[in-house]
Formats: C-alpha cells, structure tokens, sequence
C-alpha cells in the first residue's frame, strides 16, 4: 500500500538521530519502496551526524509533492520536528494539509509517528535547547518549568489525528524506547529488522550540554542568541560522545508542574496503552564537584572565538570569563 509516512518528533526525543539515519540508508529504504526527499546540504550534514532539520527545507516549499521525483508505486517518508509544531499551533489545519499532500502524492494512507518523552526528563532536555537558542537565563530555570505545558500540545495534537478515519497514528514513548529507536521506525514503515545501518553515526546527535558548556553558553547568550547557539552546536557536533547535565530546578517545582499537566497526561495515558504511558518519577538535583572546560572544550571556544571579528572578541571573552557566575542550585 503506498503511504505518506510522517515523523513528527516531537522536539527532543531523538529527531536527529534518526533523520542522519535515513540520510545515510537513503539507498537502503528506497530499494524497499521508500523514498526520502532531501536536498544536498541537509544531506550533507545529516549524514555526517550533525543536528540537521531533516527534509524541513523540502516541505517548506508549497509546491513540493509536485516536484518530487518518486516513482508512482514508491511510499514517501517525511521527517521533521517543525510537522508537529505547526500541528500543535493549528492541528485542524495542519493535517488537513498533510492530507493534501497524500491525495497530491496519490498515497492510499497517511501514517504518522509521534515519540513522546517524559514530562521532567523532556523538560531537562527542552531547557537546554532553549538554553542553546538563547530563549533562556541562568535564573529562570524554575520559571520555566513553572512555563512547560507540552503534555497538552501533545494531547491537542493527538486529539486531532485521532479524530480522522484516514490517519494511522502510532505514539510511543521515546523515554522507554531509546535505545532501539530504529527498531521502532522499522517496524513503522514495515521494515525487515536490520534494514537500517547505524554506522558511522554517533551515539548522541544534538546531544544536550555539560554543565561547563551550559554556563558558557548561557553566558555568551547575553551577549548574542547566534553565537551562543552555534558554539552550543559546535559542542554537540565536535564532542557528541559527553555526558549531558540534567537542569533540573528543586523537586517541588518538578510535582508542580506535573500537577499543573496532570488532566493531559491523564488523558494522554487512555491513549498511547501500559506501553508507552508517561512516568512521572522527579530527577535530584546534582550538582557536579568539578565542571570545569577541559582542553578540548577549551580549544572549541578558541576555534569559535576565531571565527569572528576582533572588535566582537572583547565583549565575548568578557562575557565567557564570566561564566563562573552561572549555578543551578
């Protein structure tokens, strides 16, 4: 059956990840009958394992099921963080469009796949990559928990697709299913096991920040949420293997945010099945004895501050000298 195949995201539950995987099994899935539009640059970054949009730039265009170059028996997958973004600002409209395009594509279904993560581990995560973009302040971290409602976009989301006959929606949770993501979009896109490699890709993509990079990052961000999100990717990028830090703010503000979430979550827990139903369990606090830049860290900043203009140099060394202002607890 030819299907339009939609990955979601959502944000932080290993997009990423996935999308450097069918970039580098392009080949692999459409010798299976499974085309993934790409443009060359996307192509080129995913493949090499950094944080990329995955065919976002393809999408963007109005006009793409028209140019796309598959054959008319060829399925065609769709990966994107920014197909749920638009959903959970206007779900109705949004899927009404994704239905455009499967009727555009001759598609005889429409197939979505939503990872969902758990509400304070997701959290941690979505505070960094604010962090990353310069959204937030080494003082708002309990703000922006007190802030965090994505278990409704989730539900809004999920209200909606359940609501059409001619959309098969699979939710599973990407906090129990990590570890074998692929093995999951196999069995999505009715893949034998092994179809797709995982070589050659690291561990982490877009992996979240130590602590010593965090605090520079945050710092840095007061001067400029550019920079301060590219030297974050060049972290990412050039040390993908590190372990990241948990921002979490006390553990009171975590049960209310959860209090705050509970009539979606509920909701959410009659939906997905035992499966793939939210935990709900606090994370401590920690904070690491020493967080220091190692001589690795150090020499990507030196790199990064090369990069630009004498005249921005000051005011970036000032702003990352300051750096041991910055503490979660």
């Amino acid at each position: 059956m030819k299907t339009l195949y939609l990955h979601i995201g959502h944000n932080k539950t290993g997009s990423s990840y996935l999308q450097s995987v069918f970039a580098n099994n392009r080949d692999a899935l459409r010798a299976k009958g499974i085309y993934y539009p790409v443009d060359g640059a996307q192509q080129d970054i995913a493949a090499r394992g950094h944080v990329t949009g995955g065919n976002r730039t393809v999408l963007e265009d109005p006009a793409w099921p028209d140019n796309i170059t598959a054959s008319d028996s060829e399925s065609i997958l769709a990966s994107a963080e920014e197909l749920f973004n638009k959903a959970a600002r206007n779900p109705s409209d949004t899927v009404d469009t994704w239905n455009i395009w499967r009727n555009k594509l001759m598609c005889d279904r429409l197939s979505v796949l939503l990872f969902v993560r758990d509400p304070i581990d997701h959290a941690a995560s979505y505070f960094q990559q604010c962090a990353k973009s310069g959204l937030v302040t080494q003082n708002s971290i309990s703000e922006f928990y007190a802030a965090y409602d994505w278990p409704q976009k989730v539900t809004n989301v999920v209200d909606e697709l359940i609501s059409r006959d001619n959309v098969n929606l699979n939710i599973v949770s990407y906090s129990r299913f990590r570890r074998n993501v692929v093995g999951v979009v196999e069995k999505w896109l009715d893949l034998p096991e092994n179809t797709l490699s995982q070589s050659n890709i690291p561990n982490q993509v877009n992996r979240s920040l130590t602590l010593s990079e965090l605090r520079v990052i945050l710092a840095l961000s007061d001067i400029s949420s550019e920079k301060s999100m590219r030297l974050a990717n060049m972290f990412s990028n050039l040390l993908p293997d590190r372990k990241p830090y948990k921002a979490v703010p006390p553990v009171e503000d975590q049960s209310s945010l959860i209090a705050r979430n509970h009539e979606a979550i509920t909701k959410l827990s009659h939906i997905t099945g035992d499966n793939n139903l939210y935990c709900l369990r606090k994370i401590e606090s920690q904070y690491p004895a020493n967080c220091r830049l190692d001589l690795q860290q150090l020499g990507i900043i030196l790199k990064f501050a090369s990069r630009h203009p004498k005249k921005d140099l000051l005011p970036t060394i000032r702003a990352l000298c300051n750096r041991s202002h910055f503490r979660f607890s």
